[in-house]
């Protein structure tokens, strides 16, 4: 739903502040081919999220 209201579309570019395990991030590139990146405070997540 987050992703229709926003309009997103191939190539567009995402920043996610506080992504967590990138979950949206990577729906969002595999669904709408979008560029992403994340910011997430935990080393774990930052290392698993990408």
């Amino acid at each position: 739903m987050v992703c229709r209201k926003i309009e997103l579309k191939s190539g567009m570019c995402l920043l996610d502040i506080g992504c967590g395990w990138g979950r949206f991030m990577n729906y969002a590139a595999e669904n709408y081919g979008i560029i992403y990146g994340g910011l997430t405070l935990s080393k774990e997540q930052a290392v698993l999220s990408q």
